[in-house]
This record gives C-alpha cells, sequence and structure tokens, in this order.
C-alpha cells in the first residue's frame, strides 16, 4: 500500500471514532461500507497508516485485486492490524475466511472496506455517510469550511491554482455540491471539469448529462473514472427484482415511505436489500418509521434514461389518494415536490381532472413573503414564464445575477422549482 499524495478531506470525526473502536479492542471486525463513490477506500487507507504503528506488530494491507488472504493463518496472538480491499466480487468468499482468522488469532483486529457488509457474527458495520453540504447563506468563513465545499477547492485548485471562493460564485460552488450529494468522487470529477469551465458552467453541464462527471487516474484515486461507470457497477450489483424496484423508486423525487415504496411496486420486500446493497439511505422519523432516499446522482442516472416512467402513474395515484384525506401542512410541505411531480404527469397525460383534485387537494397555506424588492420583481416575471435570460433583459441586469437571485427566492421560499415559484406567486395579494 502507498500513502495517498493528499490528506483526506472532511473525514475527521470518522477516523477518531473508528480509532477509539479499533484500539479499545470492544471491536475486532469492521466493515466500512457505503454507496459507490463515498470514500470507503480512502477512508481504510487513511485509519490503516494512523493506526498501524500503534500494533506491536504491525500491520498489512491488502488489495483482494492482487492479493489474497493465504499466508495470514499464522499470526496466532500477534497484536496485527489487518485492512482489506477490493473485495468487492468476493464477499462470499472472504466473508468466513475473515471470520475464522479473527477467531483465531485473539488480537487481530480487522478493517474491510466494502460496497456491502460481511454478514458474519461479531461484525460491526460503519455506514460513511456523503460529506456534508454547505448553506449558502452562511458566512463565508463557515461556508469555506464545511467538507463537500473544502473538498471541491482543493481538487479544483489542483487544476486551477488560481481559483478561489468568492461571494460571486459561491452560489453556484454549493449547488454544485448538493447536486453531487456529498459523493467525494463526484466532488472530485466535477473539480476536474474546473481546468477550462467555471461552476456556473459546470451546473449547466450536470443539467444536460451526468457525462461531465469523468475525469482520470489525476482526478481521483477511486477505481471509477466516471460517475455513470460508478453508477452502473453498483447497478450491476443487484438482481433482476431489485433493479426493477430501483428504477420504479426513481419517480420520487426525494425521500418516501414504506406505503409509498408499497403503492408504486409489486416488491417492497426487495427494500432490504436494497438498502444492504447502498442503494438506498435509511433515515429514522421522531415517530419511529423509517424513510427511505435514493442518492442524486443514482437517480439521475435513471431517470436521464426515462427508467422511472413505468412508475409514474401509479405515484400520482398515490397522490391522489392523499387528496382524499385531511393532512398536516408540515406532511403536505414535505411531500409537495413530488406532488408537484404528480401534477405535472396528469398534465402530459390530459388527466384535467385528477390535476384539479391534485391541485386543491394539496394546496399549500399562503405564507407572507420574505423577498427583497429585487427578488420579488424577479419572481414576478418567474411566474410570467420568464427564461433567466429574459428575467435578466427585462431588469437590466447580468443573467448570472438573476439566477443568483433565483437560487435566494427559491431557499427563502422553500420551492424545489420555477413552477412552485410561479404558483406560491398566485397566493400573494399585492
Amino acid at each position: 500500500m502507498t500513502t495517498a499524495p493528499v490528506p483526506l478531506v472532511g473525514r475527521e470525526a470518522e477516523l477518531a471514532a473508528l480509532s477509539a473502536r479499533l484500539l479499545g479492542q470492544d471491536v475486532r471486525l469492521i466493515t466500512v461500507t457505503g454507496q459507490v463513490g463515498v470514500g470507503k477506500s480512502r477512508l481504510v487507507a487513511a485509519l490503516f497508516e494512523r493506526l498501524r504503528d500503534q500494533f506491536a506488530d504491525g500491520g498489512a494491507h491488502l488489495d483482494l485485486a492482487t492479493a489474497d488472504l493465504d499466508g495470514l493463518d499464522g499470526l496466532g496472538d500477534r497484536h496485527f492490524l489487518l485492512a482489506v480491499d477490493g473485495c468487492e466480487d468476493r464477499t462470499r468468499e472472504l466473508a468466513p475466511k475473515l471470520a475464522a482468522l479473527v477467531t483465531a488469532c485473539p488480537r487481530l483486529s480487522v478493517l474491510v472496506a466494502s460496497p456491502s457488509r460481511l454478514g458474519v457474527y461479531g461484525e460491526a458495520v460503519v455506514r460513511l455517510a456523503p460529506l456534508r453540504l454547505p448553506d449558502a447563506s452562511a458566512d463565508m468563513p463557515a461556508f469555506a469550511s464545511v467538507p463537500s465545499v473544502r473538498l471541491f477547492v482543493q481538487r479544483t485548485q489542483a487544476v486551477r491554482p488560481d481559483f478561489r471562493l468568492t461571494e460571486t460564485n459561491r452560489a453556484a460552488v454549493a449547488e454544485l455540491c448538493t447536486r453531487t450529494d456529498g459523493l467525494p468522487l463526484a466532488i472530485e470529477l466535477l473539480a476536474a471539469g474546473m481546468e477550462l469551465s467555471s461552476p456556473q458552467r459546470l451546473i449547466a453541464d450536470m443539467d444536460r448529462d451526468l457525462g461531465c462527471l469523468t475525469g482520470t487516474g489525476s482526478a481521483t484515486l477511486s477505481r471509477h473514472h466516471s460517475m455513470t461507470a460508478a453508477i452502473e457497477w453498483s447497478l450491476a450489483r443487484l438482481d433482476d427484482g431489485e433493479r426493477a424496484l430501483l428504477a420504479r423508486l426513481a419517480v420520487f423525487t426525494g425521500h418516501f415511505d414504506l406505503a409509498a415504496a408499497t403503492a408504486v411496486s409489486r416488491a417492497p420486500q426487495l427494500l432490504a436489500g436494497l438498502v444492504d446493497k447502498n442503494l438506498l439511505s435509511t433515515t429514522e422519523c421522531q415517530d419511529g418509521d423509517l424513510i427511505f432516499r435514493m442518492s442524486g446522482p443514482t437517480r439521475r442516472y435513471l431517470v436521464q434514461r426515462d427508467e422511472h416512467r413505468a412508475a409514474q402513474r401509479a405515484h400520482a395515484e398515490y397522490f391522489l389518494g392523499m387528496a382524499d384525506e385531511d393532512h398536516s401542512p408540515e406532511l403536505i410541505d414535505a411531500w409537495y415536490p413530488d406532488i408537484e411531480a404528480a401534477v405535472t404527469y396528469l398534465r402530459d397525460s390530459g388527466d384535467a381532472a385528477g390535476m384539479t383534485k391534485l391541485t386543491a387537494g394539496n394546496a399549500r397555506r399562503p405564507v407572507e413573503h420574505p423577498l427583497t424588492n429585487r427578488e420579488f420583481e424577479v419572481a414576478k416575471l418567474v411566474a410570467c414564464g420568464m427564461t433567466n435570460r429574459e428575467v435578466a433583459r427585462n431588469l437590466g441586469i447580468a443573467e448570472w445575477t438573476a439566477v443568483n437571485h433565483l437560487r435566494k427566492i427559491m431557499r427563502k421560499l422553500e420551492c424545489s422549482s420555477r413552477v412552485q415559484v410561479a404558483s406560491w406567486m398566485t397566493t400573494l395579494d399585492r
């Protein structure tokens, strides 16, 4: 194993927590798992480098793409750290061998980077989360310190040494980091594209195609050199039923619960497999219910290929059913992007009655607006159907200034699209 040529960014808390667990010997087999591109291998390598010298008999870092576990049976009572990577296609073979090794060697600690858990007794599973995302409204020092922003700036400066965060580009940088979902691989590939581009232009590129997230060995240490390739590799690990279910779940714009998943699919029992293979993440709500979410890049891949279309009618029917019931404004707000998507589908399908029912039954409450005068002018023009360029021309401002105004408007109003901004304008009496 060789030491990474650049420091690991944004994983200080994870390194500290895992170091304490390994040195404390409360667990001797830890599997670091997570979605493709989240940085499992980098974290395990950095942790091995940090801790190797604290094991009396040293350690070994094995990449199973080029090595195997032969020769480790003689460790006996040695105080030893073993790090294992490259086990993507060898999990079934690896699991019993590592379990037997840990049992036979009482002072051995094992750290594994794997796309899924090994599933052996005594294994502690650590699901590595993406890097924290920025709040574009934070002051500049706080904004610049956010891990996803730090990584973007570090890797951008590798190809453009003169790049700096400014008040002009910070909104675009925040948008880029958010669109990557904080996945280090996606951020590094975006940064590689900054050599001849800008954050603002990269946003437009991402809108067109995930193919813009492509690099070479100089862009990332990952074995995947494009986000598309990484996603396709993770999808190839699914069986036919799981693959079909994931495609249907891409119809949801964000989080969804078990009831919603069941409404658009015939195989909700396969959800556990998608979670275990890190195609879906889970969050426990205050009421104890679990909600699920697909990563933004994976969903964008599926939607750009129209794989979600087969579930659009069932998706709309689920929210039409909600319109027959009384729901809290908070619940309607949480589902609003999906309700809007269902309305769009019903409109495009010529279902005027369904569209009217869904719009009326899930209407949002009017709110007092927090916009500045200029932002209100921009919102009015957006509500009239103007493009960013037309808004800029009408107000005599630069197109990117109009984009910045619109992003601030959407953040303040908690809107996720221009259509929602236009809908919000109709609630005002001004």
